[in-house]
C-alpha cells in the first residue's frame, strides 16, 4: 500500500510542493490497511509526534519520492515505517517521522533546511525510537528486558553506535526507547545509560540532559572522533545541532574545510553569547573536562610527569602508556590543573589525537587563543603558525597535551591524497619554554612520540582504589565489611 498524499491542516496538496524554512512532514497512519498519510506542519506547533533512530542500508531505505508513488511497500525500509507506526499507536501519538521517507532529498533547499533542523525535531519528539537492526532478541525469550544477557552483546557492538547521525539523535531527545530488529523493547536511554556511557564514553550527565554548551568544543569533538558517515563532510554537518549552529550545506568542499567553517561559526556563536572576543577567553578554558575534585592517589605517576616535562631547563616529550580505562586522560587533566594552580599564566592546550580532523580544529583554537596574525588568511597554515609562535622564545611557559594519540598513522604519516603534506607530529612545537605530553593505547605510539620517556600505566592499587570507593560512597557505613569491599573491587576491575 502507499502514502494516501501529502496534507496540512488546510487538506492535501500536492506533492511536489516541499515544506521549507520552519516546517516539518510528519508521517500518519491510515487506520484499517497498511498505508501512510504525509502532512505538514510549523515545527513550532506540531502535534505530539515519535521519531525514529536507525541505520541506513543502501537500497533497502523507502525515499519520500517511493512512498507518494506506493511503490516501496516491499522494500525492507517499510517494515521500519510499519513498526514506527505501530509503536506510536500503541504510545498513543498519532504522528511520527522516519528521515528516509520525511525528507525530499532531490531538494536541495529542503534538504539543507533539514540537516539543520534536525537536532530540534529530534529534540521536540515525544518520544524516539531507536530500531537496531543488527541486534536480535532470541525467540524463546519472551521478556527483553529481563534477559539482559541475551543481547547485550550485540548491542555493545551495534552499527548504530559507529554513525555520526546516531550522535545526536542519542543526544536530542529526552525519551530514547532501544528496540530489537523484531521488535523486542530492550530499554530505555535512562536504563541503559551505564551501557551507553561504556560504548560512546558520552558523560552520563550529557545523556541525562546536561546543556551541551556546559561541555568544552574539544569534549564534544571527541564524541564524534570515531563515528563515520557515508559523506565525509557529514562528519561535521551531524555537528551542528550539537553546537547549536547554522550551516549552509556545501557536498564537495571537503571534510577540512566544512570543519573549518564549523569552529569558524562556533566562534562567532561564542562573541554573540559573551559580548567579547574569543580570544580573550581564558587559555586554561580549552580543558575539555572540569577538574575531578574527587582524584585519589596516582601521587607517584604525578611526581614523575612533573620531574620529566616541567622541572627542566629543556623540552621535554613524555608520553602516558596504558590500556583503555586505565585513567591516562584522568591523569594528564590533573596533572594540567595542578599545573595551572601552582602557576596561573602557564599557557596549556588540549589536543584530541582522535582524527586529523579533530588536530585540525585543536589548532584552529589554540591559533585563536594566541591570538596569531594572519589565521584567517585563505591560504594560512593554522598548524605551521602554531608550531611557529609557541617555538618562538618569546612565547610565555606552556603545555600542550595531545590525548587519545592512540592511532600511529595520525601522527606520524603524511595525508595520502596529499602528496607536499608533512606528518602532523612535524607541527608540534619544540621550545624550552614548553613540554609536550601524550596519552596514547599504543606502545609502538608512546615509543615513536616521546622516545625513552614513557610513563607506564597500569590499574590502580588496592589502597587507591579503597579511597576512590570511599569518596564516592556517601554512606560510609557500607565499607565496614572489609571483605565485602575487597570482592566488589575485584569484581569492578
Amino acid at each position: 500500500m502507499s502514502a494516501q498524499g501529502y496534507y496540512n491542516n488546510q487538506g492535501p496538496q500536492y506533492p511536489q510542493q516541499r515544506p521549507c524554512g520552519d516546517m516539518i512532514r510528519l508521517l500518519k497512519c491510515v487506520p484499517g490497511n497498511d498505508s501512510f498519510e504525509l502532512a505538514s506542519f510549523d515545527d513550532d506547533h506540531a502535534p505530539p509526534y515519535a521519531i525514529l533512530s536507525h541505520t541506513w542500508i543502501e537500497g533497502h531505505e523507502v525515499t519520500y519520492s517511493e512512498l507518494l508513488a506506493g511503490s516501496s511497500v516491499n522494500k525492507d525500509g517499510y517494515n521500519k515505517i510499519r513498526f514506527c507506526g505501530e509503536q506510536a499507536t500503541a504510545d498513543n501519538l498519532e504522528y511520527f517521522w522516519i528521515d528516509t521517507c520525511c525528507i525530499d532529498k532531490s531538494n536541495s533547499v529542503e534538504l539543507s533546511t533539514a540537516i539543520n533542523s534536525m537536532f530540534r525535531w529530534y529534540q521536540h519528539a515525544d518520544t524516539c525510537y531507536v530500531y537496531l537492526s543488527d541486534v536480535l532478541v532470541p525467540h524463546q525469550i519472551c521478556d527483553a528486558q529481563a534477559s539482559h544477557a541475551s543481547w547485550e552483546s550485540a548491542f555493545r557492538q551495534s552499527r548504530w553506535f559507529t554513525r555520526g547521525w546516531t550522535l545526536q539523535e542519542l543526544l536530542a531527545p529526552t525519551t530514547i526507547k532501544f528496540f530489537s530488529v523484531d521488535g523486542k523493547l530492550l530499554g530505555s536511554k535512562a536504563s541503559l545509560e551505564h551501557e551507553i556511557h561504556s560504548i560512546t564514553g558520552i558523560p552520563i550527565s550529557a545523556l541525562r540532559g546536561q546543556k551541551l554548551a556546559d561541555f568544552s568544543v574539544a569534549e564534544r569533538m571527541n564524541w564524534v572522533g570515531k563515528r563515520t558517515t557515508k559523506w565525509k563532510e557529514d562528519k561535521i554537518y551531524c555537528l551542528l545541532g550539537i553546537f547549536d549552529v547554522f550551516l549552509p550545506l556545501n557536498y564537495g568542499e571537503g571534510e577540512e574545510y566544512a570543519a573549518l567553517r564549523l569552529q569558524d561559526e562556533i566562534q562567532k556563536r561564542r562573541h554573540r553569547r559573551t559580548q567579547k572576543y574569543p580570544q580573550d577567553i581564558p587559555v586554561s578554558s580549552s580543558l575539555p573536562f572540569t577538574r575531578n575534585e574527587l582524584f585519589v592517589g596516582r601521587e607517584s605517576q604525578l611526581q614523575a610527569i612533573e620531574e620529566t616535562i616541567v622541572s627542566r631547563d629543556t623540552h621535554q616529550r613524555m608520553a602516558i602508556y596504558g590500556l583503555g580505562g586505565c585513567g591516562k586522560s584522568a591523569l594528564a587533566l590533573e596533572f594540567a590543573y595542578r599545573a595551572l594552580a601552582t602557576n596561573p599564566r602557564h599557557e596549556i592546550f588540549w589536543v584530541s589525537a582522535m582524527s586529523q580532523e579533530s588536530v585540525g580544529l585543536a589548532f584552529r583554537e589554540i591559533a585563536v587563543r594566541l591570538k596569531i596574525p594572519g589565521i584567517n588568511d585563505d591560504n594560512a597554515n593554522l598548524k605551521k603558525l602554531v608550531r611557529e609562535a609557541l617555538s618562538s622564545k618569546t612565547s610565555n611557559d606552556w603545555l600542550m597535551i595531545v590525548d587519545n594519540a592512540d592511532d600511529p598513522r595520525i601522527l606520524l604519516e603524511s595525508d595520502s591524497e596529499d602528496p607536499k603534506s608533512i606528518p602532523l607530529i612535524d607541527y608540534v612545537p619544540r621550545s624550552n619554554k614548553g613540554a609536550i605530553l601524550f596519552t596514547t593505547r599504543s606502545r609502538e605510539a608512546a615509543a615513536e612520540l616521546s622516545q625513552t620517556c614513557v610513563l607506564s600505566l597500569d590499574d590502580m592499587g588496592e589502597a587507591e582504589a579503597q579511597q576512590l570507593l570511599m569518596n564516592r560512597t556517601t554512606n560510609k557505613s557500607l565499607l565496614d565489611d572489609r571483605a565485602a569491599v575487597n570482592k566488589l573491587l575485584q569484581s569492578l576491575t
